[in-house]
């Protein structure tokens, strides 16, 4: 693996809403690492939709390919700031900002756009 690419973590979905069902909250913000990228997004946030709780998103993504429950989608695209350096620079600064899918997400879902 590529240094400087973190190394993923993976807990099965039943393990994650057993862990979501054993606390009284009502709401849940799935983040962490790129939710909108995670294979397991759609059926998680269907999931927790289905115990009732509402759903917030923090997102950086570029997209998502398939439709997902949630309440409120938290955008926010990386800044310029953000730049690595080393041999990741230039993908970041062509990837960070996708105006077109930043608008397919806020066309689609109630949305706060954080910078």
């Amino acid at each position: 693996m590529p240094r400087g690419i973190p190394k993923a973590w993976s807990c099965p979905l039943a393990q994650i809403l057993d862990e979501v069902k054993a606390h009284p909250a009502k709401h849940v913000v799935v983040t962490g690492g790129e939710p909108m990228i995670a294979p397991e997004i759609a059926p998680l946030t269907n999931r927790l939709r289905d115990l009732g709780l509402h759903i917030t998103i923090e997102t950086r993504r570029h997209g998502c390919s398939q439709p997902v429950s949630c309440d409120l989608m938290s955008i926010s695209p990386k800044l310029k700031n953000s730049t690595p350096t080393g041999s990741w620079a230039e993908r970041h600064e062509r990837l960070r900002i996708q105006p077109g899918v930043l608008g397919e997400l806020m066309a689609r879902y109630e949305y706060q756009l954080n910078s």
